[in-house]
């Protein structure tokens, strides 16, 4: 699987700055350059064919909610709550609950088995959407288009952009 962000700005979010909504209001926060910057590269796809996505965006995602609702066809183990609980138990989820995550994964899987993906709004940046890509029918038909870059380097658009980013949080570079 390739979990990406239909934006730069959304893969920092979902990467970088996840657990945001976590912190304590006033808290100091400072991001590691050299634990969770430095180390990280940036790659950029794009697929040589239109990719079929299931929609757990907005609309979609209501969808989605009435077939699980009225079928009552919930995958096994996935510890939803009622009535709707479909977007909060699948992605406004911490790190101990993936496997319920992985569980819906499965499940949507099953529902469209020929579909290349997920989509989702991104809860971090929700101008932005996230994606995970199923290898098995869309691996070969993603090219990089470039060599993958440093996210951090001095004087790089990338650096510029996570550096606004933590800053729109108050956040701190140390």
């Amino acid at each position: 699987m390739l979990y990406a962000g239909t934006s730069f700005e959304t893969a920092v979010a979902e990467t970088i700055l996840r657990w945001h909504g976590q912190i304590v209001r006033g808290e100091e926060i400072l991001i590691s350059e050299v634990e969770q910057l430095y180390p990280r590269r940036v790659a950029r796809f794009v697929s040589t064919r239109p990719l079929t996505v299931i929609d757990a965006t907005g609309l979609g995602l209501a969808q989605i909610e009435g077939a699980v609702t009225s079928v009552l066809a919930l995958p096994t183990g996935c510890g939803v709550s009622s009535p709707k609980p479909i977007a909060d138990d699948i992605f406004n989820c911490g790190a101990i609950e993936y496997e319920k995550t992985q569980g819906w994964g499965a499940w949507f899987r099953a529902q469209h088995p020929q579909a290349d993906g997920i989509q989702w709004v991104s809860r971090q940046y929700n101008v932005g959407r996230c994606l995970v890509l199923f290898e098995d029918l869309c691996g070969t038909v993603l090219e990089q288009i470039a060599a993958p870059v440093p996210l951090y380097e001095e004087g790089s658009t990338e650096r510029e952009v996570v550096r606004r980013l933590i800053g729109q949080l108050g956040w701190g570079v140390g």
